[in-house]
């Protein structure tokens, strides 16, 4: 992509992923740890998948470097918001005797002794 379409080799491709990572921790981490509450997160959901597909189809008709390294900031943003928010949600509306139902045999130190089949 970098190469054939932006016209640009390791160097772009370094800004494109340092750029979601930018857009992921800066934009999207902190915007969730600014929340006061959980309960947002459910609302948050959609827009970010929006963001996200949205961003992904903007970036596929890029041709300029500097437009293609914001797109895929918004693209970073979207996902780090989309997989937070959903797995806060998640967690938010489970109760709390079966949170850990999944992972209870492996907390207890007898996985080895047990058989899952």
């Amino acid at each position: 992509m970098q190469k054939d379409i932006l016209a640009g080799g390791l160097n772009i491709y370094g800004f494109l992923v340092g750029a979601s990572g930018l857009g992921a921790y800066y934009l999207g981490a902190l915007y969730l740890a600014s929340l006061k509450t959980p309960e947002r997160t459910g609302k948050i959901i959609p827009w970010s998948a929006i963001i996200f597909g949205l961003g992904l189809i903007i970036f596929s008709f890029s041709h300029f470097n500097i437009l293609a390294i914001l797109i895929i900031g918004a693209v970073g943003f979207g996902d780090m918001l989309h997989t937070a928010a959903s797995n806060t949600f998640i967690q938010t509306i489970t109760d709390d005797d079966k949170r850990r139902k999944g992972h209870e045999p492996l907390h207890h130190g007898d996985c080895w002794n047990r058989s899952f089949w």
